[in-house]
């Protein structure tokens, strides 16, 4: 093989080396894809009679300051409820409302505004939004993001159940905050995000279907 055809020959290899890497190369996600697929959990605020959000007094980050009217948005029924024992002392009309949790990313994150007010806070239980992510439970058409490590652990048991494999917590759990994992999915990368399927908790959607079923049994108002 002559100088010239080994020369093309690295040029070739070169070239399909560099076209697999593209292909490996996640596409990053646009905002409002990144909405769409956080839409899929629900998420809960204080809203007054007319739907609008009710703002709170909420301390900051590190616990200190007292920071005044902003509307808290939620992914734990329990902490929305605790909230709004809090909220109908000084609002009797204060309730619960539900939206997506897309929606709700996109207030906190100055993607989107709505009524009753400026500011919006979404509330977990540390500094941190934290969402679990199994590999074993990952394949190439689907990777689960769950906002509960519990909810993770069960899937993964009942995973196992069905194919006869074991039962013990899966070995390689990553905890990722979620304005972390919305920044890489805007970055792309290798992981091809939009196989991505975010998981809620049971109680999470039980709250919703209550709330539906309360709306319906609703009467109608007076004209």
């Amino acid at each position: 093989m002559d100088a010239v055809t080994k020369a093309a020959r690295r040029a070739q290899i070169a070239k399909d080396v560099a076209a697999a890497r593209r292909d490996q190369q996640g596409v990053a996600l646009s905002k409002l894809e990144i909405v769409e697929k956080l839409n899929e959990l629900p998420a809960f605020a204080i809203v007054g009679a007319d739907k609008s959000f009710v703002p709170l007094q909420v301390q900051d980050a590190a616990g200190e300051t007292t920071v005044h009217d902003v509307a808290v948005i939620w992914t734990e029924p329990q902490e929305a409820q605790a909230a709004l024992a809090q909220a109908r002392a000084q609002r009797p009309d204060a309730a619960i409302g539900t939206l997506p949790l897309g929606k709700a990313f996109a207030l906190c994150e100055g993607w989107a505004q709505a009524a009753g007010a400026s500011r919006f806070r979404l509330q977990a239980h540390s500094k941190v939004f934290p969402l679990f992510l199994c590999e074993e439970l990952s394949t190439d058409e689907c990777m689960p993001i769950f906002l509960s490590r519990a909810e993770m652990v069960a899937t993964w048991e009942e995973a196992m159940q069905r194919s006869g494999g074991r039962l013990n917590p899966p070995d390689k759990l990553t905890v990722l905050d979620l304005r972390l994992l919305v920044a890489r999915m805007q970055q792309g990368g290798i992981q091809d995000w939009s196989v991505v399927k975010f998981v809620g908790t049971d109680r999470a959607y039980a709250m919703v279907e209550e709330g539906q079923r309360q709306e319906t049994e609703r009467p109608p108002p007076l004209e």
